[in-house]
């Protein structure tokens, strides 16, 4: 077990977990656990564990998990669960949980899920489940669920359930249940029929 301090240099070759301060610099190739505080940067290659902080950069190959903080950049690509905040980018391109903040960018291929925050887009492709939140866009093509807030527009095209607030637009194209709130025009197709559903007052 290795603690460095500020302005240290280290390299730790195997089954080692090391803690390092600002302004340090450290390369771990396998079997390691590496905390990094600010102004690192680290590059793990194999089966470990990683916390960065504040503009660390990051690049995870293999198996895992990483949790990224405001300013960092990581590019993550097979089976990791990533934690990313503010001013994030993030690739994910294959069996990955991602939850994203405010301004973040996120593309995610395959059995995913996402929760994303104001002002990101997502595109996500198949075996999905998305919760959106305002002034977000979503386009989800098959076999996912869909909660969708204020300022929201999405296209569902099969087999889904959507539940729409205020302020969204929704076209749902077969075999679905949806729920809408106020001022939200419908046409669900039920059994081959096409019923538009309208805003009804209720009086006691």
């Amino acid at each position: 077990m290795v603690f460095l301090s500020a302005n240290q240099h280290s390299k730790v070759t195997e089954s080692d977990t090391v803690v390092l301060t600002v302004n340090q610099h450290s390369k771990i190739p396998k079997t390691d656990m590496v905390f990094l505080s600010a102004n690192q940067h680290s590059k793990v290659t194999e089966s470990d564990t990683v916390v960065l902080t504040v503009n660390q950069h990051s690049k995870i190959p293999k198996t895992d998990m990483v949790f990224l903080s405001a300013n960092q950049h990581s590019n993550i690509t097979k089976n990791d669960t990533v934690n990313l905040t503010a001013n994030q980018h993030s690739k994910t391109i294959k069996n990955d949980m991602v939850f994203l903040s405010v301004n973040q960018h996120s593309k995610i291929t395959k059995n995913g899920t996402v929760d994303l925050t104001a002002n990101q887009h997502r595109k996500i492709t198949k075996n999905e489940m998305v919760f959106l939140s305002a002034n977000q866009h979503r386009k989800i093509t098959k076999n996912d669920t869909v909660d969708l807030t204020a300022n929201q527009h999405s296209k569902v095209t099969k087999n889904d359930t959507v539940d729409l607030s205020v302020n969204q637009h929704s076209k749902i194209t077969k075999t679905r249940h949806g729920v809408l709130t106020a001022n939200h025009p419908s046409k669900q197709v039920i059994h081959g029929h096409t019923q538009i559903l309208r805003q009804s007052n209720t009086r006691s």
